[in-house]
């Protein structure tokens, strides 16, 4: 019979390879219907207001900027208290929840104030037909409040995830994307305008964030007295939060700023094959971002338990799979890549094998980065994240603005896999020097 620390043990790395299964199979149905979808799109809307919607969605990725690292910081801190501490899980989501619905507030009512004032047509999406000048403003702000609303919507996702239930937190993905597949096709069917169809891409978020908040409900545990009371966690918990924001809002605006950055230099049809590459090799680091969550909170638990072997064993199992599926990828990328975008998005998609490639190297080096910051973030090393991301973010900033007059697409993509990848490598090399110590006390 095995002893409860054992026992645990064993059903931590249960619940790590189900999340990953699960995951995987959220992914691969995100890879499904964003083909499907985007296929619709170019073909109702043209290759402009096409390339438009590609940057659109892209911005409307900043906005997981008003997490404002609860996200992350849930699966630290509530990864460290599920399972042994029930009344401090509560005070942890209370804390979290009370940050995230503040910040999206006053975001939702900025861009319902601000937002149909700003230069979105001619300025930020560099536009000129009629129809892509008259709906950029509407779907800008469209795509941008359901966005926003959403955003504490998403916390449960993670509240699953800290409580080692992905598998469920995927399950329930899986369903909001094909409700979200089905409002598009509808309102393709019913001839809706660009915004509305625009709101419907990313409502998967809002549906999925809802079914997850209900199991979050049946999760948590009941209402003691004083467990209402975040005092005890809601600072020190803010301040792993914000550490965590600090590297959040680097790769953000490292990972999500390319299409605007390449429809300023070549104009919103040069987005189109950057966009098509990016959502070709997206499924490869998609995947890494599920193996990260999967194991973030078993490393929060084990570093709880100081389970050292563990520790070592899960960074070499989530290495070796950010390996392996990259490997399988980019062999299908370089023999398929072209042709299958071409014959999904029309030849005005054609990347060519050199932006492939590039894409590929982002895809490689997104994953060393998510999993060193799931290994240092679970650990409790918080500080090192923020200071070497918002570095790497100056320094891509600058690279962009040297490389204004003469960057491409490729250009961008490189510079862009070059400035996460040295994130990921000294984020590891400092993984490699400090596993075995105590965890970071300001955590």
């Amino acid at each position: 019979m095995k002893d409860p620390a054992s026992a645990h043990t064993h059903d931590r790395d249960a619940r790590a390879k189900g999340s990953v299964i699960a995951g995987v199979a959220f992914q691969g149905t995100y890879v499904l219907v964003q083909f499907v979808i985007l296929a619709v799109l170019i073909r109702e809307v043209g290759e402009e207001r096409f390339g438009m919607w590609i940057t659109i969605f892209s911005m409307t990725m900043w906005l997981s900027m008003l997490l404002m690292g609860m996200d992350r910081a849930l699966l630290t801190w509530l990864g460290r208290v599920a399972f042994h501490q029930p009344q401090q899980a509560r005070r942890v989501i209370r804390a979290a929840l009370g940050v995230v619905i503040l910040s999206s507030g006053l975001a939702g009512i900025a861009i319902l104030v601000l937002g149909r004032s700003l230069p979105w047509a001619h300025r930020i999406l560099n536009v000129s037909a009629a129809d892509a000048v008259r709906d950029a403003t509407p779907t800008a702000v469209a795509a941008m409040l359901v966005t926003a609303v959403s955003i504490p919507l998403l916390l449960s996702g993670f509240i699953l995830q800290a409580y080692q239930r992905g598998a469920t937190r995927h399950l329930l993905g899986i369903v909001s994307l094909l409700v979200g597949l089905g409002l598009v096709l509808l309102g393709v069917w019913l001839d809706w305008s660009l915004p509305w169809l625009g709101a419907m891409v990313v409502s998967p978020l809002m549906i999925g964030g809802a079914l997850q908040w209900f199991v979050v409900w049946r999760l948590m545990p009941p209402r003691e007295a004083g467990a209402t009371d975040t005092t005890p966690v809601a600072g020190p918990m803010l301040a792993t939060g914000m550490g965590l924001w600090l590297s959040d809002v680097a790769m953000i605006l490292l990972l999500n700023s390319g299409a605007l950055v390449v429809a300023q230099v070549e104009g919103a049809t040069g987005v189109v094959p950057y966009g098509a590459v990016y959502r070709l090799v997206g499924p490869i680091f998609v995947c890494y971002v599920v193996i990260a969550h999967s194991f973030w909170p078993a490393f929060s638990d084990a570093a709880q338990a100081q389970d050292h072997k563990w520790i070592g064993g899960a960074l070499k199992k989530s290495l070796a799979l950010v390996i392996g599926l990259w490997l399988i990828g980019a062999a299908g990328c370089l023999l398929i890549g072209e042709p299958f975008i071409v014959w999904w998005l029309g030849e005005a998609a054609r990347p060519g094998t050199a932006l492939i490639l590039a894409g590929l190297a982002l895809a490689l080096a997104i994953g060393v980065y998510h999993i060193s910051v799931a290994a240092l973030g679970g650990l409790g090393y918080i500080r090192v994240q923020a200071i070497v991301s918002i570095i790497m973010l100056l320094v891509y900033g600058i690279a962009v603005w040297v490389f204004a007059s003469s960057i491409n697409a490729i250009g961008v993509m490189l510079i862009q896999a070059a400035g996460i990848g040295l994130i990921g490598v000294i984020n590891s090399a400092y993984l490699v020097l400090v596993r075995r110590r105590p965890t970071d006390p300001a955590v």
